[in-house]
């Protein structure tokens, strides 16, 4: 298994996020920083969003759902607050 990291500036914060890859068509790779509880995607395409206050529950959700693109468009895209970054 291939690991990414990105260095993301967070609320004045210096985050180190350990990109998981994951089985998807869509999404390469999923972090979660449970300090901040912020989840990172990182599509095929190479774009990488946050998602703010998404509750450990829900990260552990995703990572164990059949489907990662239906868990997330159903669960995670429009629910929670989002940054392109």
């Amino acid at each position: 298994m291939t690991k990414l990291n990105f260095n993301v500036d967070l609320e004045d914060e210096k985050d180190v996020f350990e990109i998981i890859p994951v089985k998807s068509s869509n999404i390469t790779g999923i972090s979660y920083n449970e300090k901040s509880k912020t989840l990172t995607v990182v599509f095929k395409n190479g774009t990488k969003y946050f998602y703010f206050d998404v509750p450990w529950s829900i990260y552990e959700e995703l990572m164990g759902a059949d489907s990662i693109g239906k868990f997330f468009h159903s669960h995670i895209k429009g629910v929670f607050k989002c940054e392109k970054g």
